[in-house]
């Protein structure tokens, strides 16, 4: 009898086994305080080893955790865990957007918004504007060709019809202030739009529509609008390619060419497939000379006239100061984006990195002082992000923000840490606003076609990560008593892109998991 209640006791202590990691923070709900969180039984942590050695991934490449968040008037304060290697510092790929935007929601509300100022020091006489407009920068998410023309149409409105001087454009909201100047493209497709790298004035603005038609014979491209002095050389020969396979079969980086005339001319080189039209938005032209065209173009069809040129105010320009001094200036329209509040919704569920990039610039700019006047946007975002982690009692070491949108060989996370800012977060006010704006599984966007066989399908809210070594996922997902637990899991491996059955074992075993 001995002998059995010993071999009992030893199964227990086996059911109970904790993970390889065990210096476990306790954590507070409501105030309440709760015992160390208890492991999953140890065959469940098996399996997933086998899913990933079955997949041919070796122990380090891989880690996870997931923990369960107790309800706050639960008598018994036990939480559960289901962890691996969760102090290891991850790639962690656009679920880094999460940590992005939840200290945006509070350090900058969800009520924050970016605009765009049309400013002069110059006087208005006979319809005529004998100066220089400038067009100041305020991390505006929205601004692009059909917010120019509003803004436009509102200057015509003020009886300006000739503009004699230079179209100055102040994007000293950030330092530096053109963060794509000399930065080395991540990847061999820097024209497509998750390469943008934005300025304080606008997320998306530099991108121009292209539309791209072919048939049997022959392929035709022009630009959407036909903009003055830029002008397409379509070299373009055909394929036999998916049309929907068009960017990664024979197409080559659009390059750039300054004509005899002073026109820029975009050249179209590579191959395009038979039958197939598409319209994108690429990056194609310099954003100034884009900007100019565009504002040329516009102020044209509005009836205007424009004698100048456009010109970027360099940061050391002594003009600067005095000329976009609200005392010293007349402002002639402003424009207000909608709320941060609206826009990280398309942020995470499209996985935006532009959006996101300019998310965290605007984090260090809303904090930056008079005693910051030489530190870079990116460092006082750097700066915040890990006050507001440690303000929560969130090791903050292992993490590495490059741009807070994941589009980064260099950006770290621990899977303690992601999950730990999640149990934060779900006892702040600020919780629900994140919720809605991540993918739910099996229903939107980057989870449409994930998890549609699972429990977790309709109820768990993830945000997933892809990069080609990385593959991740960051959220919540619901047990069968739809309680829920928190999860971070990341794969750094060549081969991460085959690592979807992995993260689905992870995600269906939380979800098919019944609470005791």
């Amino acid at each position: 009898m001995r002998r059995i209640a010993l071999l009992g006791f030893c199964l227990f202590l086996a059911a109970c086994a904790v993970t390889p990691d065990k210096s476990i923070t306790p954590t507070s709900v409501s105030g309440k305080a709760f015992r160390e969180p208890v492991a999953l039984h140890a065959e469940l942590i098996q399996r997933i080893h086998n899913t990933a050695r079955h997949l041919g991934f070796d122990d380090s490449s891989y880690a996870f955790m997931a923990e369960a968040v107790p309800h706050p008037n639960e008598a018994k304060q036990v939480n559960k865990i289901l962890s691996y290697r969760a102090d290891a510092s991850m790639q962690p790929a656009s679920t880094i957007k999460l940590l992005t935007t939840a200290v945006a929601l509070e350090r900058l509300g969800p009520e924050h918004r970016g605009f765009t100022e049309m400013r002069t020091a110059a006087a208005t006489e006979n319809e005529q504007l004998r100066g220089d407009l400038w067009l100041i920068a305020g991390a505006d998410p929205e601004f692009g060709l059909s917010t120019l023309w509003e803004m436009l149409v509102k200057l015509r409105s003020q009886s300006i019809r000739v503009i004699e001087g230079d179209l100055l454009v102040d994007r000293h909201r950030f330092k530096p202030s053109r963060l794509d100047e000399g930065l080395a493209p991540f990847d061999e497709a820097p024209e497509f739009p998750y390469n943008y790298i934005p300025d304080a004035l606008s997320a998306h603005g530099g991108l121009q529509d292209i539309l791209i038609r072919a048939d049997r014979s022959a392929v035709q491209a022009k630009l959407v609008p036909d903009l003055p002095g830029i002008v397409v050389d379509n070299q373009l020969l055909l394929n036999d390619a998916p049309c929907h396979r068009w960017s990664g079969s024979g197409w080559k980086i659009p390059q750039q060419r300054l004509e005899s005339d002073g026109r820029t001319a975009i050249v179209l080189s590579g191959t395009f497939p038979r039958q197939c039209t598409q319209q994108a938005k690429l990056q194609l032209v310099d954003r100034n000379r884009l900007l100019e065209a565009q504002f040329r173009w516009l102020w044209t069809q509005l009836g205007g006239d424009w004698h100048g040129r456009l010109r970027e105010v360099a940061e050391d320009d002594k003009a600067r100061s005095s000329k976009t001094n609200n005392s010293a200036t007349t402002l002639l329209v402003r424009r207000e984006a909608r709320p941060w509040g609206e826009w990280i919704r398309p942020l995470n569920k499209r996985s935006d990195n532009a959006l996101t990039r300019l998310l965290f610039l605007e984090i260090g700019a809303h904090v930056a002082g008079s005693n910051s006047k030489n530190v870079s946007s990116f460092d006082l975002a750097d700066r915040e992000i890990r006050t507001w982690l440690t303000k929560r009692s969130i090791n903050v070491e292992g993490l590495v923000l490059d741009n807070g949108s994941g589009l980064s060989r260099t950006e770290r996370v621990t899977a303690r840490q992601m999950v730990s800012m999640l149990i934060k977060l779900s006892q702040e006010h600020r919780y629900h606003d994140l919720m809605m704006s991540l993918p739910v599984a099996g229903e939107d966007n980057t989870l449409k076609r994930r998890y549609t066989g699972s429990l977790a399908n309709g109820s768990a809210r993830l945000k997933t990560g892809s990069l080609w070594n990385v593959s991740a996922i960051a959220g919540v997902v619901y047990d069968r008593k739809q309680r829920p637990w928190m999860v971070s899991v990341m794969v750094n491996h060549p081969k991460a892109s085959a690592a979807a059955p992995l993260i689905t074992e992870i995600v269906d075993t939380i979800a098919s998991y019944h609470l005791e």
